[in-house]
């Protein structure tokens, strides 16, 4: 009886109460993981494989960043796929890598769902695929701050609108950045970047 006990899955409501208690998911992701057996047993291991790859492992913080990615991209793959078609194509150490990227800041969420299709039809991790597609965020300022002066320089007359207060112009100046600088600047560095120099201008 003990090695049948022990050879069972974790049964729905053990798995609810692990989710809800110790991972603090939220009701409704918790209540759509586990409704599927194949479904929950993945993102376990996903949470497993996260918390390995984490400077600072946190299982709670591991739960919720793949519970998110599993809603938005994952869970809906599961769904469509025909009854024996085999294994979901990305595993689970496969996906956890491409979720540890996007918590390190390493791609942006656009490129992380880039990634994430094209995990789909290729073996390769998603550092390789985001590498060869050029989407590892670029967040060395030094490397920012030549295009950041550039738009500047090539929208003076914005400049000065923005200085006179029309501050909103800061998401135009961030998408010209972003569009003239190879790669996948971070926007979020983009942004303290051209905040420091616009705010300079004023003195």
């Amino acid at each position: 009886i003990d090695r049948i006990r022990k050879s069972l899955p974790m049964l729905p409501g053990a798995r609810m109460r692990m989710y809800r208690s110790d991972w603090n998911l939220p009701r409704y992701e918790a209540d759509r993981l586990i409704a599927d057996r194949e479904v929950a047993d993945y993102f376990e291991h996903c949470v497993d494989r996260l918390v390995e790859l984490a400077p600072e492992p946190d299982v709670a913080l591991a739960a919720k960043a793949v519970a998110n990615f599993m809603m938005t991209y994952v869970v809906r793959y599961f769904r469509q796929r025909p009854g024996d078609s085999g294994e979901f194509a990305v595993s689970p150490s496969r996906l956890a890598g491409l979720i540890h990227m996007r918590l390190q800041d390493q791609v942006s969420s656009t490129g992380s769902q880039k990634i994430f299709k094209m995990m789909l039809l290729t073996d390769q991790s998603a550092r390789d695929i985001a590498e060869q597609e050029n989407l590892i965020q670029i967040s060395d300022s030094a490397l920012l701050l030549p295009f950041v002066e550039q738009v500047l320089r090539e929208h003076s007359d914005k400049v000065h609108t923005y200085l006179r207060g029309k501050t909103g112009l800061i998401s135009f100046f961030i998408g010209q950045v972003m569009n003239s600088c190879p790669g996948s600047p971070d926007p979020t560095e983009v942004r303290i970047l051209l905040e420091e120099i616009l705010e300079s201008k004023r003195s």
